[in-house]
């Protein structure tokens, strides 16, 4: 996977935040990994146009990844399932990673600290 962008402070998420702003994403496909200690936000890809058709390219597809993490929670209380990503913000007070949506959802990682990425694929498997 190529690295769009990385956050390793709270004034860094900034650059996550211009990439995948108002993205969307299902909720259902949120993984904590606790092995690897991430977590990790896969975005809808994006259909650019060619002369065949919509075209699904690895550039089109976002992953959003939280390193370092320790806790998930998730609390979905609207229920629709699909989400349009706002901001990334930091809460020092808990060391926590905060994910905020247009529509209201509460995704909170607890972290060590502050690293954060944006990922691509390299490659991508025709549907």
């Amino acid at each position: 996977m190529r690295v769009l962008a990385h956050a390793t402070s709270p004034a860094m998420l900034g650059a996550i935040n211009d990439l995948i702003h108002d993205r969307w994403f299902e909720i259902d496909g949120t993984v904590f990994d606790e092995s690897a200690r991430t977590v990790r936000i896969p975005f809808d890809p994006i259909a650019r146009s060619a002369a065949s058709g919509a075209v699904l390219t690895p550039e089109t597809i976002q992953i959003l990844e939280v390193r370092r993490a320790r806790v998930l929670n998730v609390h979905d209380s609207e229920r629709v399932s699909r989400y349009d990503f706002d901001r990334i913000e930091w809460d020092g007070n808990a060391n926590a990673v905060l994910v905020r949506t247009g529509v209201p959802v509460s995704i909170r990682v607890e972290v060590d600290e502050v690293d954060v990425m944006v990922l691509e694929p390299s490659a991508l498997t025709p549907p």
